[in-house]
């Protein structure tokens, strides 16, 4: 096998550039992390590394993050209070944990001799009088 020389050797790209870090690199920083823009795709874009960009722009990364998510999470709260139907349940969903499906667990020890059969009411819904040992269910 073929020895590489010490000229030959790969080495890893070097970030040279000096930063000073300006109102206009904040700005930036800033609204493209509050569109979603990955930390590794905006370093690349002003040509620095990601730790450079960790190391002299950590709050501008995270307060447009956060920024954009509160703006987010404000207006899907309003149209839920205005009524709007679709966000009112994506909200009940994500924020109190309500669901549209019901699950029933029924464990059984033993021989089972009779049949159930059981109804899951919605709300509103009329609860059913029936005799269990002489009627079924429609």
């Amino acid at each position: 096998m073929e020895k590489k020389r010490e000229d030959e050797k790969i080495t890893r790209k070097r970030y040279t550039k000096v930063i000073h870090p300006n109102d206009n690199n904040r700005k930036l920083i800033k609204h493209l992390s509050a569109m979603g823009t990955r930390q590794e795709d905006i370093a690349q874009l002003l040509d620095i590394s990601v730790e450079t960009l960790v190391k002299y722009y950590r709050s501008e990364v995270r307060k447009g993050s956060l920024q954009s998510t509160v703006k987010v999470a404000q207006t899907l709260y309003e149209k839920a209070i205005a009524g709007d139907t679709t966000c009112m349940i994506f909200w009940l969903k994500t924020q109190s944990k309500w669901r549209e499906t019901d699950r029933l667990d029924v464990n059984v020890k033993g021989e089972m001799t009779k049949n159930f059969v059981f109804r899951i009411l919605k709300p509103g819904d009329e609860f059913p009088v029936i005799d269990a040992e002489n009627e079924a269910l429609e």
